[in-house]
């Protein structure tokens, strides 16, 4: 609980980044969501102020349409599956950009 505190003091750790400090450095088998508890327990009793995160400007989409169908996206992913005898499977899609919907999809084997 000490290492915790000490660590706590960092206002840009939360507790999976306190965790895996605490599993790396002294090898202790604490679960992300007892070290949380024990995180809240310190901010009560000690008065350690939640985390705030930094400021961040939001990132620009790199493919911004400014009108309906200006640019369409494709987006081919990996489908993991336990059909005997059949290989890989993938879904592809077809994506329009202003809107953000899937103007088609279908689930290939190539």
């Amino acid at each position: 609980m000490d290492f915790i505190r000490k660590t706590q003091e960092n206002p840009e750790l939360g507790a999976f980044r306190v965790h895996a400090a605490l599993e790396r450095k002294r090898g202790a088998e604490v679960s992300v969501r007892t070290v949380g508890r024990v995180m809240a327990v310190h901010r009560e009793l000690y008065g350690i102020s939640k985390p705030k995160r930094s400021p961040k400007e939001k990132a620009q989409m790199p493919f911004r349409a400014k009108r309906r169908h200006e640019i369409w996206t494709a987006d081919v992913r990996y489908v993991p599956h336990a059909i005997p005898g059949v290989g890989n499977a993938y879904v592809i899609a077809v994506l329009e950009n202003y809107g953000r919907c899937v103007l088609a999809s279908a689930v290939s084997l190539t």
